[in-house]
């Protein structure tokens, strides 16, 4: 029999909503009747294992090995202790409730030794001559017009022998149980596996498409069905160890379409064109559209009309009517208010809402009314920029050696208490060509700039970057350094150049003195003093060499280290920008080859 469109959707859906191979969706017009992986707690939750059904009845489990017919077992009751049970040798680990109890059915794990004595697959042993039964249910298939049931399959068998598995749907409870030519002439079978896997492997069986002595018959429509799987033997050898089964998932359709939002939006205008989807939160003045990603599954091919709103604070601000939709699970559609809304500052909810419920006046009866919409709760703040500045090389030509660290140092801030986190890009170049005219052409595709510090993230405060040039032809040439950086609002952009600029000198070469540059060793200044956010520092170095700039209190407990290494000779300015300590004096201390001066500043935060 062809499967239909139906089918194919149906598996698509159920394996990726509970196998989770594919990405994840939604599909509420699928009803849940048995989604069972093993892997509970054997010694709290013996066998046989059961499942809360709906009006408070209990589907459950139950085994049985028959080597003859029973007439008539109105109350189904185990014949013998030997047959189908749980074991934790051998499981599928696709699916995991609780991965402390791996587990699967087994046609041979009970014994007639009594529960207590079980056997294990690595005997290799099952029964000869006999339908070993594992049956679940009774489940309602009354108002089904669909429904399947998938699980993950493994059989060990020589291929040479006669035994197999079948998975049967009955709905007659005299059908459990049957042997022979009864069992295929009364039984509903979807699926029978005579030949071994070579590994785990999942199949589904559809409760319209059963054989009975090869008819093809449907259980929809049924009030009572029993899930079944039944490992026959013959008499002639033990081939094996038989089939196990895991992961089962049982669900069927009512038939009735389903519209639900998959995601909701926030997009900011660009141009008059364009609108960028790609920030989540609104900030106060903003000029913000809207848009719900959403799905129309069903049986039927189309829908009739329905209305979709979205409202702000329970006002409606954008209403769009449809027409129809087909109904599969591969379209996504989509609705975009056709104006914006400028952001106002405090707290706002935004709901979409497709079709309302049919007692609330709504279009579409759906197997779910109650997932109809989506919304978010949004605490819109005023966002501005971070304060953003490349403090070094300072004013002037300041010399920077080939093969040696020059330290970049630059400071942010943001007056908005909820931002913390920054992202700086740092750039150095020997021509600033257009940068007085449009800041972003270090974004260009085939710039003069080049990014020499990746991506960070730091809290406000002072930072402190190596720039090390290891071009030879650079050397002579004159470098500049700009970058920019942003909080977590994108739109928060700011860009800074550096005021001074630096000479590149070879490796091991003494610096050129020139009028800007002095032969004494001192900190020159520290302004403003006293400071509340950064201050300026301005010292000398007579020669080039290892240099360390420090902070101490007045105990003598040192604060914080500001400079540390290899420092070329004359002038340099430094940026300081304390946190977290307390206001108070300070001492400055610069210290090279066994000099040492000191400065005091007072910080006031």
């Amino acid at each position: 029999m062809k499967k239909s469109f139906f089918k194919l959707t149906l598996i698509f859906l159920v394996v990726t909503v509970f196998i989770g191979f594919l990405p994840d969706t939604s599909s509420a017009e699928f009803h849940i009747i048995l989604d069972e992986h093993f892997n509970r707690d054997p010694e709290r939750n013996s066998w046989p294992w059961d499942t809360p059904g709906p009006r408070g009845t209990r589907y459950s489990w139950y085994h049985n090995v028959r080597n003859w017919n029973i007439d008539n077992p109105r109350v189904l009751q185990p014949f013998t202790e030997c047959g189908w049970g749980w074991q934790d040798e051998i499981y599928c680990s696709r699916v995991f409730q609780n991965e402390d109890y791996p587990g699967s059915l087994w046609c041979a794990y009970r014994t007639n030794e009594g529960p207590d004595n079980p056997q294990w697959p690595d005997e290799d042993v099952y029964w000869r001559d006999m339908n070993a039964w594992a049956v679940w249910g009774p489940f309602d298939l009354r108002e089904a017009v669909g429904g399947m049931v998938l699980f993950y399959v493994k059989i060990e068998l020589d291929n040479v022998c006669g035994d197999s598995l079948s998975v049967v749907i009955v709905d007659e409870d005299r059908n459990l149980l049957l042997d022979g030519a009864a069992f295929r002439s009364r039984c509903g079978i979807g699926k029978t596996f005579p030949i071994r896997t070579d590994n785990w492997v999942q199949r589904y069986v559809y409760f319209d498409s059963l054989y009975v002595n090869g008819e093809l018959t449907s259980c929809l429509g049924e009030r009572r069905c029993w899930l079944c799987f039944v490992w026959h033997s013959d008499r002639n050898y033990i081939a094996g160890t038989g089939a196990f089964i895991d992961d089962i998932i049982v669900v069927w359709d009512d038939g009735f379409f389903d519209i639900r939002p998959m995601e909701m939006k926030f997009g900011y205008a660009v141009n008059d064109t364009l609108i960028e989807w790609m920030r989540d939160q609104p900030v106060l003045y903003d000029e913000v559209y809207f848009k719900v990603n959403y799905k129309v599954t069903g049986s039927e091919d189309y829908t009739p009309p329905f209305d979709i709103n979205f409202l702000i604070d329970d006002e409606v601000f954008y209403t769009e009517h449809i027409d129809s939709l087909q109904g599969t699970e591969d379209s996504l559609h989509t609705a975009v208010t056709d104006t914006f809304w400028l952001a106002a500052r405090g707290e706002h909810l935004f709901r979409w809402e497709l079709d309302v419920p049919l007692e609330d006046e709504g279009n579409v009866e759906e197997a779910s009314e109650e997932n109809n919409d989506i919304e978010r709760l949004v605490d819109v703040e005023w966002d501005p920029a971070p304060q953003f500045e490349i403090l070094t090389p300072a004013e002037g030509i300041n010399e920077a050696m080939l093969l040696v660290p020059y330290d970049i140092t630059w400071a942010v801030s943001d007056s908005n208490e909820h931002d913390s986190l920054f992202t700086v890009y740092l750039y150095w170049t020997t021509d600033t060509s257009g940068w007085a005219e449009d800041h972003t052409v270090i974004f260009e595709e085939e710039p003069p700039w080049t990014m020499f510090e990746g991506r960070a993230g730091f809290a406000t405060g002072g930072h402190t970057s190596p720039l090390t040039l290891v071009d030879t032809s650079l050397v002579g040439d004159t470098v500049f350094v700009a970058g920019f950086c942003r909080d977590n609002n994108p739109n928060n952009t700011v860009h800074s150049i550096a005021v001074g600029s630096l000479r590149v000198i070879p490796y091991n070469t003494a610096p050129v003195v020139s009028a800007k540059e002095v032969s004494d060793f001192s900190i020159r200044s520290a302004y403003p003093n006293p400071f509340n956010r950064a201050i300026s520092i301005d010292y000398a170095l007579p020669t080039a060499g290892l240099t360390k700039l420090s902070a101490f209190d007045l105990s003598g407990r040192k604060i914080a280290t500001l400079i540390e290494g290899f420092v070329t000779g004359g002038s340099h300015t430094f940026s300081w920008q304390p946190s977290a300590i307390p206001g108070g004096i300070y001492l400055l201390r610069l210290e090279t080859e066994g000099m040492v001066h000191q400065r005091k500043v007072v910080y006031i935060p």
